[in-house]
């Protein structure tokens, strides 16, 4: 089965022009001054220090994640508890 245009030759030529004219205007436009993604920030915390391996590897991590989505992801690290999170056992 061949699909078949439903409009004439002549519109069809017009709408590719068209086409190619606004996606040359979005380009010469360059970025939108809005970004696509809403930016999120993760609130992550550990009882220990930043100098602790577990505080270096928070920090690594942040940026890491940071990095590879281009800062939409933020992280906002708490060291020593700064904030106030409990657990609370089950024993």
């Amino acid at each position: 089965m061949h699909f078949q245009p439903t409009r004439n030759t002549p519109l069809a030529w017009i709408d590719r022009i068209v086409f190619t004219t606004a996606c040359a205007v979005a380009l010469v436009a360059g970025e939108p001054s809005v970004p696509a993604f809403a930016q999120a920030q993760w609130k992550m915390a550990t009882e220990y220090p930043q100098s602790n391996i577990s505080g270096v590897g928070l920090e690594t991590f942040g940026k890491t994640v940071s990095s590879n989505t281009h800062g939409s992801l933020t992280t906002l690290n708490a060291f020593d508890n700064e904030m106030r999170v409990f657990v609370e056992s089950s024993g």
